[in-house]
């Protein structure tokens, strides 16, 4: 979702408030509508959510409401809207955890390769030594 589309939905809210007859004809629907899309745009631990969170269904006013989803409304148009983070398997691990899988790949790797010098006998592509020893510099390479 975008931040215009948010913004209309908002703009849709109290457009829904402005409509009622009285403070006290607010639907729980309505808000039950308006916190869903306020947990969406703000995240759920956000104080525009706990806001709705604390007070009873029943306690919410029009006169109060108007100027909340207001304020949203501004908030989304300085700071954008909420994204949550990607979750993937390194971002559930303890960083000094990955940093010491890092340095324990990195000792492997670093001490196979030195054995693997060593013991010739193990390489799958022998090194070719400097090719250019092979021919001298008075002949012409073969064609």
């Amino acid at each position: 979702m975008n931040r215009r589309k948010a913004i209309k939905l908002l703009e849709g809210q109290i457009t829904k408030l402005k409509r009622l007859k009285s403070p006290m004809d607010m639907e729980v629907d309505f808000l039950i509508q308006t916190k869903t899309y306020i947990d969406k745009f703000f995240g759920s631990d956000s104080p525009q959510s706990k806001r709705l969170t604390g007070v009873p269904i029943a306690q919410e006013t029009t006169p109060d409401f108007i100027p909340f989803l207001n304020d949203c409304i501004e908030t989304i148009n300085y700071f954008g809207l909420y994204k949550e983070k990607n979750k993937n398997i390194l971002s559930t691990q303890n960083n000094w955890k990955l940093l010491a899988i890092a340095t324990t790949i990195f000792i492997a790797g670093l001490s196979a390769g030195i054995w693997l010098k060593e013991n010739t006998s193990f390489i799958v592509f022998p090194s070719v030594e400097n090719s250019s020893n092979n021919h001298s510099n008075s002949e012409s390479p073969p064609k």
